[in-house]
């Protein structure tokens, strides 16, 4: 089928466009909703005469077209409340308040000043009085008294909630293989690389500063012939009959064999740390082993409870003892998961 403005005379292709888009700014721009996200703010509370203030977190999702659900929890995602706001008519909400502040409040369109800039806005004018600001990124709403003291205030800022870190799966790891993983994966490992990749390239840039370049004096100069800017171009046409850039040379690649050796020095040092922390662990290991043995007896013989209530908090402290071992085998092998390594 030919569209209708296809149909019509040329002339009025572009007035037929005009309005059509007229149309679809005034069925869907004017009706500015509350827009869906993941908000982040604080609730402010008058608890006793006094102020309360908590972060929080807002879940703002439509049910329908002209229902939208707000879930308000606190930081660790605990469900405080929750709203509904729906629209009875075309320049009135309907909020539905449970958890926080529960009941049922009619609001008006109103303009208010002082609020989230620019945003529309809702009020009722009955005890509490009630107002309700939004924009495309904040949404404010407020209780007040008769006094027009806050009685309680909820904001919020929509955020766009960032992919969780993915942590490294528990395992259990052989010496060789946490030795390698060190050697590869270790925070030290790869900050002692990059210093050696650095310094290799700047070896390489100092031995290439010896050929003939392009400088700005070089540029500058080769207008005017002279003495002086034969001189003052020297170093860009000539450079290796210059000392000083041999020297830079030498001098680079000195610090790049530095760099090796300390990174051949600091792989052996990791090696030997990590092997370390693989024997104390075994040891810890091995005395937990005995006191859990010797427990064991303990619970066989009656007369032995005196011995038993000192091995426990012994147990304990060796098992933290382990904890912290692991944790540490964990950083060495470059695991963002302090609990990365379950048995070594």
């Amino acid at each position: 089928m030919i569209p209708i403005w296809l149909r019509l005379p040329r002339s009025q292709h572009f007035s037929y466009l005009f309005f059509l888009m007229i149309a679809v700014f005034v069925t869907t721009g004017c009706r500015k909703k509350i827009y869906t996200g993941h908000y982040e703010g604080n609730i402010l509370e008058r608890v006793d005469a006094k102020y309360k203030t908590s972060p929080i977190q807002m879940e703002i999702s439509y049910q329908s077209s002209s229902q939208a659900k707000i879930l308000i929890k606190n930081q660790s995602a605990e469900l405080l409340g929750s709203a509904v706001i729906s629209r009875p008519a075309k320049h009135e909400l309907l909020i539905d308040l449970t958890g926080i502040h529960p009941g049922q409040y009619p609001l008006h369109k109103v303009k208010l000043q002082g609020h989230l800039n620019p945003s529309r806005c809702y009020a009722s004018a009955t005890e509490p009085m009630v107002s309700l600001c939004f924009n495309s990124r904040q949404f404010f709403l407020k209780f007040l008294d008769l006094q027009r003291a806050p009685l309680m205030t909820l904001s919020g800022h929509r955020f766009k909630i960032a992919a969780p870190l993915a942590l490294e799966a528990p395992q259990e790891i052989s010496l060789p293989r946490a030795i390698q993983a060190a050697l590869n994966q270790g925070f030290e490992a790869r900050i002692s690389s990059e210093h050696l990749l650095q310094a290799r390239s700047s070896a390489t840039a100092a031995w290439l500063n010896l050929m003939p370049h392009l400088t700005t004096n070089l540029i500058w100069h080769a207008p005017l012939p002279t003495y002086i800017s034969v001189v003052a171009t020297l170093q860009g046409l000539t450079p290796f009959l210059l000392p000083t850039w041999w020297l830079d040379g030498k001098i680079a690649q000195l610090n790049s064999q530095i760099e090796r050796d300390a990174n051949t020095i600091l792989q052996a040092n990791l090696a030997s740390d990590v092997e370390q922390l693989f024997y104390n662990y075994e040891r810890e290991a091995k005395i937990l082993e005995a006191h859990q043995r010797a427990l064991v007896l303990t619970s066989q013989y009656p007369g032995l409870q005196d011995v038993a209530q000192a091995l426990q908090p012994k147990i304990e402290a060796i098992r933290r003892v382990l904890s912290e071992d692991q944790f540490a085998i964990s950083l060495a092998l470059g695991k963002s998961n302090p609990e990365a390594i379950s048995k070594a």
